[in-house]
C-alpha cells in the first residue's frame, strides 16, 4: 500500500502538495489538491525515485529533492518539470558523491 510521506501548503494556501511512496512497486506520486476543495490539480508519478524533502518555492512551484537532486514541479505545467542537475552535470564529474542535506 502507498503511504503519505509529506504534505505541505503553498504560501498563499490555495494548494496542497502531497507525496506519497509506495515502497513495494518503487513508486512515488506528486499530487497537487486545491485546498478549498480537495480537488486535484495535476500529478505526477515517478519509478525508482523517492523524495526526502518536498517544499514549495513560491505559491506556484513545487520543488522534491532526492540525495542528489532538485526536481522542480511547476503547479500549472507539470508537464514542464525539470531536474536542477541533469545526468551531465558538471557538478558530477566534481564530486564522486552527491548528498543534499539542507537548501
Amino acid at each position: 500500500f502507498p503511504y503519505l510521506s509529506q504534505m505541505a501548503y503553498s504560501p498563499d494556501g490555495a494548494f496542497i502538495a502531497v507525496y506519497a511512496q509506495h515502497a513495494a512497486k518503487k513508486l512515488s506520486t506528486v499530487t497537487i489538491l486545491r485546498a478549498d476543495s480537495g480537488e486535484s490539480i495535476a500529478q505526477m508519478e515517478m519509478t525508482d525515485t523517492f523524495f526526502h524533502r518536498l517544499d514549495w518555492l513560491d505559491a506556484q512551484t513545487v520543488a522534491l529533492s532526492t540525495r542528489d537532486n532538485i526536481l522542480v514541479f511547476p503547479v500549472q505545467q507539470p508537464e514542464n518539470a525539470y531536474w536542477v542537475f541533469d545526468e551531465n552535470s558538471p557538478i558530477y564529474a566534481y564530486y564522486e558523491h552527491i548528498q543534499i542535506v539542507d537548501w
